[in-house]
């Protein structure tokens, strides 16, 4: 279990600048040549954070946030100069459990708290739709956009569920994977689907290709691996890439 520590409810931001080359007659650095804060926003109040939120940028460079308060969850806008555009604070279900990272899509933005996804508009901050998942005593554990439609993991009675919802968030299928399993991670590779799983007593990371369309499985693997964190990353010839908790890559 996570420990959740309370920290100042300050967000920064920084310009990078190009890293200063050693220069042997002057060991002086140039502070020029150095990450320098643009902008600082401090909320107000201190806010819990069992790690540090993680934010979205939009092209115009304004940045969403998901920040957790003593109350519940708080959603977050930025403009580029770190002035607030908008923001909706609510206690949403279940959000001791939420992913604490936004996804952009179109005038979209998603994230999900407990078992329930959430579609806003990233200009206004206007709640769009929400999706609870049929079963009460599971929670998501992933989720992916793409072209404004959703998929998303979760666990039930140990076996992997992955459901897919339209663009108004209205489900259309789901798949039940017989993998007495905990969902590790989840990442797009055309019209691929890669799931990174752990099984829960055989102590082995396992790894499915399955259909964007449908859920239907291309291939299975399992690497002699222990264990896995984060989601798979896919390169454009289709490697597939992830981390261990041993440090390995």
């Amino acid at each position: 279990m996570k420990t959740t520590q309370l920290l100042p409810a300050i967000l920064i931001f920084i310009m990078l600048i190009s890293a200063c080359e050693k220069n042997n007659q002057n060991p002086s650095p140039d502070i020029n040549n150095f990450a320098i804060p643009v902008w600082a926003w401090d909320f107000g109040q201190n806010m819990q954070f069992s790690s540090a939120p993680v934010p979205a940028i939009d092209e115009q460079n304004n940045s969403f946030f998901i920040i957790q308060s003593d109350t519940g969850l708080i959603l977050l806008s930025l403009d580029q100069n770190g002035v607030k555009r908008w923001s909706v604070e609510k206690h949403f279900a279940g959000f001791v459990n939420s992913s604490g990272s936004v996804i952009l899509s179109g005038n979209n933005l998603y994230f999900y708290s407990g078992r329930i996804v959430y579609c806003y508009n990233k200009e206004n901050g206007e709640e769009i739709w929400n999706y609870e998942v049929d079963f009460p005593a599971s929670t998501i554990h992933n989720l992916l956009i793409k072209s404004s439609e959703v998929w998303l993991t979760y666990v039930e009675s140990g076996q992997i569920i992955l459901q897919k919802l339209n663009s108004n968030g209205l489900k259309e299928w789901y798949v039940n994977y017989p993998y007495y399993s905990t969902n590790l991670g989840m990442s797009s590779f055309g019209d691929k689907l890669i799931l990174l799983n752990k099984d829960l007593y055989e102590y082995h990371v396992d790894i499915l290709s399955v259909s964007m369309m449908d859920g239907s499985i291309y291939w299975t693997s399992k690497p002699d691996i222990e264990s896995a964190g984060a989601d798979p990353v896919i390169d454009s010839e289709g490697n597939i890439y992830f981390s261990t908790y041993e440090g390995d890559l």
